[in-house]
């Protein structure tokens, strides 16, 4: 068994795509799922399923996807990354010690990794005094002055990329990853 944490993007906010945490958590056991649990109502959950790798991690994400659209008629892209994977992205923020607090901090989950020349495409003053570094399916990102009003969003990012994305602040993914370990 291999401990995971699924992101969905774009749940419950703005009052858009309302699924409770309590039926996703009856969704997520209907497909086998053991130890589920939910953290905030943004669509993060923490489960066991066999496997482990990044085909299973597709797998699961496309089963989980198929699952909310039937029971709930929902179209979310899921991504998934296993607990270990969370806990050493929680660590890894290379922003982590420039004193900036950790909700301005996010983590950008991609589907999978951009090509190395996509990213040359983004033009970082054109962001400023936000910034970014990727880093495999991982974008580290900084907002300075919150993200808000920042002109560097998640639809910057899929873009440029070509790429499914969605984000946490750091809080939440060390948040998650405490809860990935202790289940």
């Amino acid at each position: 068994m291999t401990r995971w944490v699924a992101f969905l993007r774009g749940i419950n906010v703005g009052g858009h795509n309302r699924l409770p945490m309590s039926d996703l958590s009856v969704t997520m056991r209907a497909l086998g799922f053991d130890n589920v649990a939910t953290y905030v109502q943004s669509g993060n959950v923490v489960f066991d399923a066999g496997g482990g790798g990044d085909a299973d991690g597709e797998h699961l994400s496309g089963r989980i996807t198929n699952a909310i659209a039937a029971r709930h008629g929902l179209s979310v892209p899921v991504t998934l990354r296993s607990a270990e994977a969370v806990g050493r992205i929680a660590l890894g923020h290379p922003d982590a010690g420039s004193g900036l607090d950790p909700k301005l901090l996010h983590v950008v989950f991609l589907n999978r990794e951009p090509a190395a020349a996509a990213a040359a495409t983004l033009e970082p003053e054109r962001f400023a005094p936000d910034g970014w570094t990727v880093d495999g399916h991982e974008i580290y990102v900084r907002y300075p002055m919150g993200s808000g009003r920042s002109k560097l969003t998640i639809e910057v990012f899929e873009r440029a990329f070509d790429v499914t994305a969605t984000a946490r602040n750091l809080n939440t993914v060390r948040k998650l990853a405490g809860l990935a370990t202790s289940g």
